[in-house]
């Protein structure tokens, strides 16, 4: 029977479905988009860029060689864009999405008193959260570029093994993250990695909580 609860239903539905096919919607969890800055063009699949001045990164592709729809990638503050080859891939650059060719070039900026790289992702999906791993290089000199996401920032030793800033637990605010890469110094940016991962449901939350506090439970009584 076609009654006015089924017509809810039914309409609840659609907007459920509409909802599913908005450009928010484009990223999934387990995805990772990754931007590889410098003159030297990217062995693996990252999105190179050596542009300079304030562009847009559009048409992106996952680690996987995907196209990520509706996502976009707006920077600001590129001055230059150098490949230097005796910089060396820092040996302990996390995570290993990274490979050298993303990590032996760089793009930059260049100031007074502070240089400062503005990137903003666009089109993301307010219901994930996100991981952001951004790699900072530079040959003999420690620049202590700072970079800030989501309210957090982490100082970076440019000349350090692993020179990377990783945040987790970002989320987005009408499908954008902005990121600020800065520095009383030269500011260079070699690469990031933004990955997606989805959020435990409550009631996910709350199994493990329980399924924690019987085990503890277990070995009090053992």
């Amino acid at each position: 029977m076609y009654t006015l609860a089924t017509r809810k239903v039914y309409g609840l539905t659609f907007i459920l479905l509409l909802s599913s096919l908005d450009g928010h919607s484009a990223i999934v969890a387990g995805q990772t988009i990754g931007v590889d800055f410098g003159t030297t063009a990217a062995t693996n699949n990252f999105n190179s860029t050596n542009a300079t001045g304030s562009f847009v990164m559009s048409s992106l592709i996952d680690t996987d060689g995907s196209t990520v729809s509706g996502v976009e990638l707006s920077v600001a503050g590129i001055d230059f864009s150098n490949a230097d080859r005796s910089i060396g891939a820092p040996s302990g650059a996390e995570p290993v999405v990274f490979n050298e060719s993303n990590l032996l070039d760089f793009s930059g900026g260049i100031g007074s008193p502070v240089n400062t790289l503005t990137l903003n992702f666009t089109g993301l999906d307010d219901g994930l959260r996100y991981e952001l791993d951004l790699v900072s290089a530079f040959d003999g000199r420690n620049l202590a570029v700072t970079v800030s996401a989501g309210g957090d920032s982490i100082i970076i030793d440019t000349t350090s093994v692993n020179p990377t800033a990783r945040f987790a637990e970002l989320t987005s605010s009408g499908g954008e993250l902005l990121m600020t890469v800065q520095s009383s110094d030269v500011v260079v940016i070699n690469a990031l990695a933004l990955t997606a991962a989805s959020v435990p449901e409550p009631g996910s939350v709350s199994l493990l909580g329980l399924g924690s506090l019987l085990f503890l439970l277990k070995r009090r009584r053992n």
